[in-house]
């Protein structure tokens, strides 16, 4: 069925677009025109799959523009987990420890420390890592400049963390060694053990607490001055 420009314009007068204002769109984004069942008007999508012809291999393929939206969307989820387990490690052993170190028994504070440290080494070390990887990359992505004013205070606030973290990766290895050796040889803990325990909670709750400050600022993404302005 053809329709004259008189036609299809009084359709597009009488069927507006709706734009959904929390898409985060821009004058560039490229949408879809979706009827609704029940409404007059035509909803808007992000054009997930606009196909381009492939001279290469003569057939549709999707543009670049999908292509990174996807891209972007795997690292998201990427992110979203590696987040999720760091925090949960994190907070799980930090519970034990402190729980086992109040009991005061050697044998169940050195049983605890082993599986810290292989926690650590299982869990928190691929998350940091994933962590970055992805963080910068969705930054590239998106085409942030690293020092823009979130992204740069984002990025300090990481350093920050992985600067605690280091400390403490060394701090359980030792506390570990040494509940190991009072446990065998039946004595109490030494006072070294508690030393490094204090300063293995208070590097942890800094790190946890810039950890926290990086994914505010990554949800949020607060207006802030470039950080070249800012120093």
């Amino acid at each position: 069925m053809r329709y004259g420009t008189k036609t299809m314009d009084a359709r597009r007068t009488t069927r507006p677009m709706v734009i959904p204002l929390a898409s985060g769109a821009t004058l560039q984004t490229r949408f879809c025109a979706i009827p609704q069942r029940g409404s007059p008007a035509l909803h808007a999508a992000r054009c997930c799959s606009p196909l381009i012809w492939n001279n290469q291999t003569a057939r549709l393929a999707p543009s670049s523009a999908c292509k990174a939206g996807l891209s972007h969307s795997r690292f998201l989820l990427k992110q979203a987990l590696s987040a999720t387990l760091m925090f949960g490690t994190g907070l799980g052993t930090a519970f034990y420890k402190w729980t086992t170190d109040r009991s005061g028994d050697v044998r169940s504070i050195a049983v605890v420390m082993e599986r810290v440290v292989l926690a650590d080494w299982l869990f928190t070390t691929p998350t940091a890592i994933i962590q970055l990887i992805t963080g910068i990359w969705m930054v590239y992505l998106a085409g942030w400049p690293l020092t823009q004013g979130w992204v740069a205070w984002a990025i300090g606030l990481y350093a920050l963390a992985g600067a605690c973290w280091l400390p403490v990766v060394w701090q359980q290895i030792e506390m570990r060694r040494l509940s190991r050796t009072a446990a065998y040889r039946g004595e109490a803990l030494p006072q070294r053990y508690w030393q490094l325990c204090r300063y293995w909670m208070w590097l942890g709750m800094v790190a946890f607490t810039a950890m926290l400050a990086v994914y505010g600022l990554m949800v949020f993404k607060p207006v802030m001055p470039e950080a070249a302005a800012a120093f």
